[in-house]
């Protein structure tokens, strides 16, 4: 980097929430919303994801609904530089989520063969969809994801 020249930056969103004390049904509300989408925990009430539009709508209802209930939410809109980007992004790998679903695959590989061809479906289903639901919250694109695809 030569003189004057600004670090790469990446752009994440951060919500940042208060919640109220005794109202467990927001806190669960919240825990539930950020874990479905992936986010990485910084510290208790602070929650990060990578910038994409399809994040931003429902992280901005959420802070909706902890003011509604009483607390204080706000998303935020950063940059990080090329360091702070690897660490954040570290926080997102799913690597060892996608080694359960291999294992649960090679588990069952047998198991499969030996079933009828609706009940091997229903099975097969139930991996894939384990699968889809990593591969939603894998916002990097890591190796175990072709992997498991495979």
């Amino acid at each position: 980097m030569t003189q004057g020249e600004r670090p790469a930056a990446a752009n994440w969103i951060v919500l940042v929430a208060t919640q109220p004390t005794g109202n467990a049904a927001v806190r669960m509300r919240v825990w539930r919303d950020v874990r479905s989408r992936g986010a990485a925990i910084l510290r208790d009430g602070v929650y990060l994801l990578p910038a994409r539009p399809e994040l931003v709508a429902p992280l901005s209802t959420l802070a909706a609904a902890v003011e509604a209930a009483g607390g204080s939410a706000h998303v935020l809109h950063t940059r990080a530089d090329a360091t702070q980007d690897g660490q954040w992004q570290a926080l997102f790998d799913r690597t060892a989520e996608y080694a359960e679903v291999l294992a649960q695959i090679q588990r069952r590989a047998v198991q499969l063969a030996k079933l009828s061809i609706a009940s091997a479906r229903s099975e097969y289903g139930d991996l894939e969809q384990q699968f889809a639901a990593v591969a939603a919250t894998d916002y990097f694109g890591g190796a175990g994801r072709e992997q498991v695809a495979q």
